[in-house]
C-alpha cells in the first residue's frame, strides 16, 4: 500500500468520526459499485439490565461490481481520484480502521472471473490482498468490520433499528436524492436479530431547488449555493437543516442561526440540504466537518467568505420560501416577538428577532439574555483596556462610553423589573392567607440576616420598597437581636433583658455627622389579628428606644409600622392624637405619621397596599420608556 497506514489513520483520529461512520462509507461504496440490494447485518451485545443492547460490528453484503483491478489498485492508494465525480475523497476505508481494528473483504467478481480476499488491519500490505481465479455468475461483496479500538468511552450505538435507519438517511440524504431523482433503484435492508427495516427511495423525500449567491470582498468574486428542500404536513415537527459537501450531509446547522426559533403550523416539518462547490473543497476526510470554516470570524483568501456571511444569504432565500408557503408567520412572529417586549422589556436592543423568520418567546428571551451577558463581560473588558491607555483618541473613548451606557441601561432595567416582580408578589400577600407575616418579612430582607455596604447590598435586601433612599444604607439587620446589632457594628455588649430585643428590621445610614441615622421597621401579616397589630403601636417606639439607648450616636430615626390598616386598626389609630392621615380620609391608601421629639423619631403606619402602588408606580413610568424604546 503508497500510505504509511498509522499514520493516515492518526491524521483521522483528530477528527471526530462516530461509530456509524465506516458503515456509511461502506453503503456508500456498495452504491458507487452499482449495487441494488445491499444488506447489513448487525452484531448485537445484549444486556442483562434494562438498559438498551449496543452495536458490536456489522457485515455489509452487496451485489455490486465488486473489487475489479480499478477498485484494487484504488484501494491500495489513499486519497485516489478513482470515484472523485461521485464524491470519494480515497479515504473512506481508513475511517474502518479508526473505529475497528478488524476489516474482512471478500468479494466475487463475476466480469473478470476471481475472488479477491482482504484481511484490512492497520499491519495491512500489498501483498495481502489474494486474488483467486474463480469462474463466477453473480457478483458479491462481503465486507465485515469488527473488533472495536479501545476508547476512553463506550461510542457504540443502540441497537435500534428505527434510529439506525433514521442516521443513515440523514447522513446520506443528498445523494439519496440524486439517486432518486436518476430513477436508480437500490434496496438497504437492516437486520437486527429478529428486527427487520428496509430503505429504498420510497424513504427519500423529492427535494426543491432554490440557488443563491454569496459575495466575497476579500477576492471579489460570487460562490454559488444550493438550497434542496421540502415541507411535510406530517405534524412531526420536524426541522432538519445541513450543509453538504461531495453528496453527503457534512455538518447539522444551527436552526437559530437560520433564524427559526419555533414550529411551523400545524407542526409541519422541513428538510433543507445546503450544497456548494465551495463547500466541496473544503470538506475534511472524516465527512463531519468543514474545518477551515469551523470558528472563523473573518473571512480571508484561503476562506473568502465565513459560514456567518453565508447564513446570512441563506437566511434571506429562506425567509422568502417559508413566507410564501406559510405566510401567517410573518405576523405570528410579531405577536411573539410582542409578548417578549412585554416579559423582558431590558433586553429589547438584544432581540433582534425582526430579521428571525419564526419566533418564540422564550427562544427568543434565551438568546437576547446570552447575547446581553457576552455584551456586559465584553463591554467591561474593553473599557478597563481604554481606561488603562495613557492616549486614547477621542472617538474611541466615545464609543468605548456608549457601550457602556448601553449595558447600563440594560442592567438597570433588568434590576427594575426584579422589583417589579418583588411588588407582585407583595401584592399576592393581600389575598393569600398562606403569605403570613415571615412571607412579608422576607420579601423585606430574608430573616436572621445582615449586610454591610458594598456586599451587593442592592440584592441583599428589598428596602426600597419603603423609599429608594434606604438602598444607600452602611448596615441593615434583619430579625437580628439588639445585642447582636451591637456587636456587627463593633459596639461592646452586656447582657441585658432588653438587649434581646429583636426588631423585625433595623437600619443605619452614615450621614455627613458623627451621628447615624437609622431605620426601625415592624411587620405584622395582612391577616394578623387585631391585637396584633394594636401591639405593634407600642412595641416600635419600645425597639426604637432600646437602640437609642445602647447605640451611641444614633441620629435621626424613622420606624415604620408595616400592616393591612382595615377599619378597626384605622380607628385605633384615630383615636390617638397624635398621629396624622397623610392622605385623604376614605382614601384606602392609608398612611399615618406622627413625631415623637422626645426620641427624635419620626413614626409611620402604612397600609401594605400604600407600599405595593407607590413601588409599581415608581417601576411604571421606567418600564413604559424600555417598551417604547424596544418598539
Amino acid at each position: 500500500m503508497k500510505v504509511n497506514l498509522q499514520k493516515a489513520v492518526n491524521v483521522l483520529s483528530n477528527r471526530k468520526i462516530n461509530f456509524l461512520q465506516p458503515l456509511y462509507e461502506t453503503i456508500v461504496n456498495s452504491i458507487e459499485a452499482g449495487a441494488s440490494d445491499i444488506k447489513v447485518i448487525f452484531d448485537i451485545e445484549k444486556t442483562l439490565d434494562h438498559t438498551p443492547n449496543l452495536v458490536n460490528s456489522y457485515t455489509v453484503i452487496d451485489n455490486g461490481e465488486g473489487f475489479t483491478q480499478k477498485n484494487r489498485d484504488a484501494f491500495l492508494e489513499l486519497w485516489t481520484n478513482n470515484k472523485i465525480k461521485l464524491g470519494a475523497k480515497g479515504s473512506g476505508r481508513f475511517t474502518w480502521l479508526n473505529i475497528f481494528k478488524h476489516v474482512e473483504i471478500e468479494s466475487m467478481v463475476a466480469s473478470e472471473g476471481c475472488k479477491v480476499n482482504i484481511p484490512f488491519n492497520i499491519n495491512f500490505d500489498d501483498s495481502d490482498l489474494n486474488v483467486e481465479d474463480l469462474s463466477i455468475e453473480e457478483s458479491k461483496t462481503v465486507v465485515r468490520l469488527y473488533d472495536i479500538v479501545e476508547r476512553k468511552r463506550d461510542i457504540r450505538v443502540e441497537a435500534n433499528a428505527e434510529l439506525i435507519k433514521k442516521a443513515i438517511i440523514d447522513h446520506l440524504l443528498l445523494k439519496l436524492v440524486l439517486l432518486k431523482e436518476e430513477g436508480r433503484h437500490y434496496v438497504i435492508n437492516l437486520h437486527l436479530d429478529d428486527e427487520e427495516l428496509s430503505i429504498s427511495p420510497n424513504d427519500i423525500p423529492d427535494l426543491k431547488e432554490s440557488d443563491f449567491t454569496v459575495d466575497s470582498d476579500i477576492t471579489n468574486e460570487v460562490f454559488d449555493f444550493q438550497m434542496h428542500y421540502e415541507f411535510f404536513d406530517d405534524q412531526k415537527s420536524e426541522i432538519k437543516a445541513f450543509y453538504c459537501a461531495n453528496f453527503r450531509t457534512v455538518k447539522e446547522i444551527n436552526l437559530s442561526y437560520l433564524g427559526i426559533n419555533g414550529s411551523f403550523p400545524n407542526n409541519s416539518s422541513l428538510t433543507l440540504l445546503v450544497t456548494s462547490e465551495y463547500f466541496d473543497e473544503r470538506d475534511d476526510d472524516s465527512r463531519n466537518e468543514l474545518p477551515g470554516l469551523k470558528g472563523l470570524k473573518d473571512p480571508n483568501l484561503d476562506n473568502p467568505v465565513t459560514l456567518k456571511m453565508i447564513n446570512t444569504d441563506l437566511k434571506d432565500q429562506l425567509r422568502h420560501i417559508i413566507f410564501q408557503e406559510y405566510p401567517e408567520l410573518i405576523e405570528a412572529t410579531k405577536r411573539e416577538l410582542e409578548k417578549a417586549r412585554d416579559e423582558a422589556p431590558h433586553l429589547a436592543i438584544y432581540f433582534e428577532t425582526e430579521d428571525d423568520i419564526i419566533g418564540d418567546k422564550d427562544v427568543i428571551i434565551k438568546n437576547a439574555r446570552k447575547k446581553f451577558e457576552n455584551s456586559k463581560s465584553e463591554t467591561r473588558m474593553k473599557f478597563q483596556k481604554i481606561l488603562k491607555k495613557n492616549n486614547v483618541p477621542t472617538d474611541n473613548f466615545i464609543e468605548a462610553i456608549n457601550e457602556v451606557s448601553t449595558v447600563a441601561a440594560a442592567e438597570l432595567a433588568e434590576y427594575i423589573l426584579y422589583r417589579d416582580q418583588i411588588t407582585d408578589a407583595l401584592e399576592k400577600s393581600l389575598s393569600d392567607e398562606s403569605k403570613n407575616e415571615s412571607f412579608i418579612h422576607n420579601l423585606f430582607m430574608p430573616m436572621k440576616t445582615d449586610s454591610f455596604r458594598g456586599d451587593d447590598s442592592y440584592l441583599q435586601s428589598n428596602l426600597w420598597l419603603l423609599d429608594d433612599k434606604f438602598m444607600t444604607y452602611y448596615y441593615a439587620a434583619s430579625d437580628k437581636t439588639v445585642n447582636q446589632i451591637k456587636n456587627e457594628l463593633g459596639i461592646e455588649t452586656t447582657v441585658k433583658a432588653d438587649h434581646r430585643r429583636r426588631p423585625d428590621l433595623t437600619v443605619y445610614y452614615n450621614t455627613d455627622s458623627e451621628y447615624r441615622n437609622a431605620v426601625v421597621v415592624e411587620i405584622k401579616g395582612v391577616f394578623a389579628s387585631n391585637d396584633e397589630k394594636n401591639k405593634a403601636i407600642t412595641e416600635l417606639p419600645n425597639n426604637v428606644v432600646t437602640l437609642r439607648q445602647n447605640i451611641e450616636k444614633t441620629g435621626t430615626i424613622w420606624s415604620y409600622i408595616i400592616t393591612d390598616i382595615d377599619s378597626y386598626f384605622a380607628q385605633t389609630i384615630e383615636n390617638q392624637d397624635r398621629y396624622t392621615l397623610l392622605f385623604n380620609k376614605g382614601s384606602e391608601y392609608k398612611v399615618y405619621y406622627a413625631y415623637f421629639e422626645r426620641n427624635d423619631t419620626h413614626q409611620y403606619i402604612v397600609d401594605i397596599k400604600t407600599i405595593v402602588r407607590d413601588a409599581k408606580d415608581r417601576n411604571v413610568t421606567f418600564l413604559d420608556i424600555l417598551k417604547n424604546r424596544s418598539n
